[in-house]
């Protein structure tokens, strides 16, 4: 490569070193022995909008959206094995059983097939909520989860039709376990009128639910690191973006970027002084199509 393209990927912004990465992204170029580095780290590990604790992997890949050096890799893992907070819920997600998945035909497209349970009872909240909806898009792994006071049918179809039809989209296939509030005639009419499939598994095979079994238990590892437990429910919509903002184990990529073509912002990535390039709609839609078509080939 030419000095001069090479020289093309570096940019300095009030005194700072800039890089543009093959996806055409701005990030900090920090010294090799730069202090910034492991308070980045912290920082993003801790931040609620960043990796909110979610471990190792997770934190690099939102560290490496700001910036990178050498010995990044060992700076991030020091610090999140250091981190109190994740010593003291070292029984979460990392420590669990990961339930299988379940076999089903593969999706073409996101909310096609959408997965549902709920987390709970937790600890009632001032504004009395006591359980948490989940839905998990199979596709993107895009997830949604809505605090609820209570397990009934109306509720449930209340917060199915607003957080997920009329938002997403109608689903295709809905699976869930066999609980009342997804038997009950109310909700069963409901997906008739919407004419949407349910499929239920059984107690004996609920590892065909095991999408969204899997999102409960990073959820809930995610929740016993809110500063107040009683109000988590506060903290609960931040925490499932820094989960749709954190790389899949499956499709490599973050559930964010599969449903909406690019990283979204973060207090950190506003706090740069470069901008990643305007994007017309067009093009906004060819990214977006352009993720879902590489996910296909996962």
């Amino acid at each position: 490569m030419e000095l001069k393209t090479k020289l093309k990927k570096f940019k300095v912004r009030d005194d700072v070193v800039f890089i543009q990465t093959e996806g055409k992204q701005w990030i900090i170029l920090l010294p090799q022995k730069s202090p910034y580095g492991k308070e980045l780290a912290k920082m993003v590990h801790e931040s609620v909008f960043e990796s909110a604790h979610l471990g190792i992997e997770k934190t690099l890949q939102r560290v490496q959206t700001i910036a990178t050096w050498r010995g990044m890799t060992k700076a991030v893992q020091k610090v999140v094995e250091k981190c109190v907070v994740c010593q003291q819920n070292k029984d979460s997600v990392k420590l669990r059983i990961k339930a299988p998945l379940g076999k089903f035909e593969e999706t073409t497209s996101p909310f096609e097939r959408v997965h549902s349970d709920y987390i709970g009872p937790l600890p009632e909240t001032s504004k009395k909520n006591k359980y948490i909806a989940m839905f998990v898009d199979a596709y993107s792994k895009f997830i949604i989860a809505e605090p609820v006071t209570n397990q009934t049918a109306e509720v449930l179809c209340s917060v199915f039709r607003d957080r997920v039809v009329a938002r997403f989209g109608t689903p295709k296939l809905l699976v869930t376990d066999q609980g009342t509030n997804f038997t009950s005639q109310a909700f069963r009419d409901m997906l008739k009128t919407m004419r949407i499939e349910h499929k239920m598994s059984t107690p004996y095979h609920h590892q065909a639910n095991g999408q969204v079994e899997r999102a409960n238990q990073t959820v809930e590892g995610m929740l016993r690191q809110c500063e107040d437990e009683n109000e988590w429910d506060v903290d609960l919509q931040t925490l499932v973006h820094a989960y749709n903002n954190s790389n899949n184990a499956t499709t490599e990529v973050t559930p964010y970027v599969v449903m909406h073509g690019k990283e979204a912002r973060s207090p950190l990535k506003n706090a740069l002084p470069v901008e990643d390039g305007s994007t017309s709609v067009e093009e906004h839609v060819k990214n977006v199509k352009s993720n879902q078509e590489m996910l296909q080939k996962v």
